[in-house]
């Protein structure tokens, strides 16, 4: 008996023990289980850090890639506009009244007759170089001369004066005659070799023939140097780096100048084809090539940026990116240990719980019931969140239909999912956009958020057609009215007209409102959205509280530039005109500008430029308080009618400043001087000194009485006058060279630079948009 009770305890001792050990087994299990489920978690993030380093090191290279290409290409902008400024030196040069005249006579037989004549010739040209310093040496060459002009000087046809001519490698004057003359009768650039031992082996040059191109005899020639400084320093421009190179190729894609490292000449490069050159120094490997040619020569510019340089420019960020991606994994699995280790003696209870679950009653399972109040109470909140969820993406989708962002119907089926029905049924489309005044400017105290929803509550409840509303903005809404079997546009206008009518009941604000016309597919809505915006802003402009339809705006509907010969004359209307001259302007404008609209961004193009006339206008007035005041209103107008009472304060404000306005002398006298200038502006010899000495009154007194009479100097006015009558013999289609003569200016090198300073455009541009 003493046995068989040892036994039994022996064995129940042997099952204690077995439990505590799979108690142990079983925790050290799921605890592995979990370490392993956080360490399984990291391993999305962390793939996700390294795609993200990766992806932003590549970002990053993108923009110094986009950096070099940028610098090659103003470097090429400023290579073309130089040529370009320097054929214009060649033509002054080859067109200078003294050459012409030196042409036309007979040659001098004495070479001391030759010397003086070429010498006073040479004197008489300006210095070229302090006018831009890409010009370098300017030659002449006149056939039968014993002498050749480097501009200021005059060189003898010997020996010893060819060797001074540095730019022709030592070539005697039938060679120099041979090679330029009678052979570029338009201007052309070549690379010539000047027989230098440094990187610039050839001067590139301008050849012109003389005297011009469309003479039948030609005596000779320009040629003009390009500077070799400026060359560099554009090349040096075009490299990001210090450690690129930079190369210009002809048109037979030869190598004509080239530099690498830090401006470091690059010995072999010149002379040689680039594709031998790639090859025989390996350029393509592990370096970014950009090639841009000339629009101007048809040269090419071409830039050679290593890999290491671009990603040196990166500079000290790709570490940091390093650094804060191996600290986010680091601090991730620092985080999966720290947790895991926390939730070891979580586990270890969890499995001693377990254990003497059994042994537990199941009555003491009743704090369950307690805790289901709890439960349905956090259901209630994540419904509502859902809802919430819902509604911002209903919205999100609104948005992305009206603005075209879906590129296919399946995606757009795709992401409506269950709506996609009730949108299908509809027969048909219409887009509705309202907007709404601020309450605040109708002296309402409305915030703009129980505003926005008394709108929505608003169509919810008075709007019986199937419909969806977006909100734009807080005081913008736009409607897609699903089409119906007896319903068309006008009889939705009647119904747009009584829901305005029942809202100003209550809260009363400006209603403006575009309906669209009708569209059939989903895909066509972000145009019917696009015509709604501009009826609706139509009727903002002008006013209109009722709702339109397309058909209700203006049918002679078509698009004109604002010229800047109107902007011009509106100016002086507004300074120096009388109210009947502004009038008589107004209406113009009127008429021909906003009533002949339909593309609304052009009107509203309009009406920014007269705000901006009357803001320049009064800037030169002495800015007291009535200009203050007029400044601010027309900086607050938006509608056309606004604007226009504004220009006609201005006016006002001037013939209230005006000293003696009374005085018929002085009107008379201000009537007879615009008189003289308007007959004589085309003389290019016409100032303010001549008309000093015609009208007999001393310049000083001049210049102070006329600014007083107009408000501007006589330069000013002299000069708005010529360009007004430029930009109407440029529309009638005559030549720029003939317009500067006809407009009294003496060259038109300076009417291109007055033009543009003026107008903003050259004459050329200014004439292909008329």
């Amino acid at each position: 008996m003493r046995k068989k009770r040892l036994f039994g305890r022996m064995k129940k001792g042997m099952v204690e023990v077995k439990k505590v050990s799979d108690s142990k087994n079983t925790h050290s299990r799921l605890s592995l289980r979990l370490l392993f489920s956080y360490l399984i978690i990291m391993v999305a993030p962390a793939i996700a850090i390294v795609v993200i380093y990766f992806a932003a090191r590549d970002a990053l290279l993108d923009v110094q890639k986009e950096k070099a290409y940028r610098l090659l290409s103003e470097a090429v902008i400023n290579f073309d506009r130089q040529l370009e400024e320097i054929m214009n030196v060649g033509l002054y040069t080859s067109q200078q009244a003294e050459l012409t005249e030196f042409l036309k006579k007979d040659k001098p037989e004495s070479r001391q007759e030759q010397f003086y004549e070429l010498y006073l010739m040479a004197r008489s040209y300006p210095n070229y170089g302090l006018m831009n310093q890409a010009v370098g040496d300017i030659y002449i060459l006149i056939k039968g001369m014993d002498y050749v002009i480097e501009l200021p000087s005059v060189i003898p046809n010997t020996e010893l004066g060819m060797l001074t001519l540095e730019s022709f490698n030592s070539k005697n004057y039938n060679e120099l005659m041979e090679t330029f003359c009678e052979k570029y009768e338009y201007g052309n650039y070549l690379n010539i070799p000047n027989g230098k031992e440094n990187w610039d082996q050839s001067d590139i040059a301008l050849v012109r023939s003389l005297p011009s191109a469309y003479d039948d005899v030609q005596e000779g020639a320009v040629v003009i140097t390009l500077d070799e400084a400026t060359i560099k320093r554009l090349m040096e421009h075009s490299m990001i780096d210090g450690s690129a190179m930079s190369f210009i190729l002809d048109d037979e894609n030869h190598i004509i100048r080239g530099i690498g490292a830090h401006g470091a000449v690059k010995p072999g490069a010149a002379g040689t084809t680039w594709d031998e050159y790639r090859t025989a120094n390996h350029i393509d490997k592990n370096s970014i090539t950009y090639s841009i040619r000339s629009t101007y020569n048809n040269w090419k510019f071409i830039s050679v940026t290593p890999n290491e340089v671009l990603l040196g420019q990166i500079g000290s960020i790709k570490y940091l990116i390093v650094i804060l991606c191996i600290a986010a994994i680091g601090i991730g699995l620092i985080i999966c240990f720290t947790y895991w280790y926390r939730r070891k003696n979580t586990i270890k209870r969890y499995v001693i719980f377990n254990d003497e679950l059994s042994n537990r009653d199941v009555q003491e399972n009743g704090n369950f019931w307690r805790s289901l109040n709890g439960f349905l109470d956090r259901v209630e909140n994540l419904q509502t969140t859902v809802t919430k969820q819902q509604m911002i993406v209903h919205q999100e989708i609104l948005r992305k239909i009206l603005y075209g962002s879906y590129d296919s119907k399946e995606e757009l089926e795709a992401e409506l999912g269950e709506e996609a029905q009730a949108f299908y049924r509809a027969k048909g489309y219409y887009v509705v956009l309202v907007e709404f005044e601020d309450p605040l400017r109708e002296n309402l105290s409305v915030p703009k958020k129980e505003f926005q929803g008394v709108v929505e509550q608003h169509f919810a409840e008075n709007l019986k057609h199937t419909h969806w509303v977006y909100s734009v903005s807080q005081l913008s809404y736009a409607l897609i009215v699903a089409g119906e079997d007896n319903m068309d546009a006008a009889r939705l206008k009647e119904e747009f007209e009584k829901l305005n009518f029942y809202f100003y009941k209550d809260m009363p604000v400006q209603i403006f409102t575009g309906i669209s016309e009708p569209v059939e597919e989903l895909m066509q809505l972000p145009s019917a959205f696009e015509e709604a915006s501009g009826i609706s802003e139509y009727a903002r402009l002008f006013g209109i509280r009722v709702p339109l339809l397309k058909g209700d705006l203006p049918s002679n509907q078509e698009n004109f530039i604002f010229s800047i010969d109107m902007e011009m004359q509106l100016e002086q209307a507004i300074r120096t005109g009388t109210p009947e001259e502004l009038e008589s302007l107004l209406k113009e404008i009127k008429e021909y500008y906003l009533n002949r609209f339909q593309e609304f961004s052009m009107m509203r193009h309009v009406l920014e430029i007269l705000r901006c006339t009357v803001i320049r206008s009064l800037e030169k007035s002495k800015k007291d308080e009535e200009a203050r005041i007029i400044l601010k209103r027309v900086q607050k107008a938006q509608r056309p009618d606004e604007i226009f009472e504004e220009i006609r304060n201005a006016k006002k404000y001037y013939q209230n400043s005006e000293k003696n306005v009374d005085d018929e002398s002085l009107i008379e006298v201000k009537r007879q001087l615009s008189k003289r200038i308007e007959d004589n502006y085309g003389d290019a010899g016409f100032n303010l000194a001549r008309l000093a000495d015609d009208i007999g009154v001393g310049e000083r007194r001049l210049y102070k009485d006329f600014k007083e009479y107009f408000g501007v100097t006589f330069s000013e006015y002299l000069e708005q006058l010529r360009i007004r009558n430029a930009c109407a013999c440029l529309k009638e289609g005559m030549a720029v060279k003939d317009v500067a003569v006809r407009v009294g200016y003496s060259s038109d090198y300076s009417f291109r630079r007055a033009f543009k300073r003026v107008t903003g455009l050259p004459p050329s541009d200014f004439q292909k948009l008329v």
